[in-house]
């Protein structure tokens, strides 16, 4: 992933690491991996509106996919952030 905007490199970032934890542990979750793109859009949806628990793994490893420490504030500012020059 290079020269993208934040939210299509953290939604890409999630979305990779989100597929590998379902992959690993598929009976952790209760969606098929068929609806992946539907709960990551949601949670990007809940990111932005600050509604959105953090605590999951592939939360904290798309933070640091795309350099930055995990937290709130700090992903809503790198969502909010209009760099297109984002390299991850």
């Amino acid at each position: 992933m290079t020269n993208m905007t934040p939210k299509i490199a953290f939604r890409s970032a999630y979305m990779l690491h989100l597929a590998k934890a379902h992959n690993a542990n598929p009976a952790a979750y209760v969606w098929p991996v068929s609806e992946l793109p539907v709960i990551v859009d949601r949670m990007m949806a809940a990111l932005e509106t600050g509604g959105a628990n953090i605590d999951s793994p592939a939360i904290k490893a798309a933070c640091k996919t795309v350099g930055i420490k995990p937290g709130i504030a700090r992903i809503r500012a790198f969502l909010a952030s209009n760099d297109w020059n984002v390299n991850v």
